[in-house]
């Protein structure tokens, strides 16, 4: 069974962006690293859309929830030592490996 990723939550206290996940996943982005987006106040107005598989924020810009959980740059820098170039079904296998130890 394929389960998609699903964006459950999300919550801005200035700098950072947090985002639950459906796999207990709960992924913390400082938004100038992970958005490169000088204007803050966009992530004022947050919505989930697409069925939970995205983001969308004030000023229009989206971002869906594979990018997020797999390749955004987050705080605890998940995927820092990963080549960039390896694809989603192979990190999601990794998280899989990752969450059953």
């Amino acid at each position: 069974m394929n389960r998609h990723i699903k964006i459950l939550n999300t919550e801005f206290n200035d700098p950072i962006l947090n985002v639950y996940f459906n796999d207990e996943t709960v992924k913390s982005y400082h938004v100038n690293d992970a958005f490169e987006i000088s204007d803050k106040s966009i992530f004022e107005k947050i919505k989930i859309i697409n069925n939970s598989r995205a983001l969308e924020f004030k000023n229009g810009s989206d971002y869906c929830a594979d990018w997020l959980r797999y390749y955004a740059k987050d705080l605890n820098e998940e995927w820092e030592n990963i080549n960039e170039d390896i694809p989603l079904s192979q990190r999601i296998q990794m998280t899989r490996i990752a969450h059953t130890k």
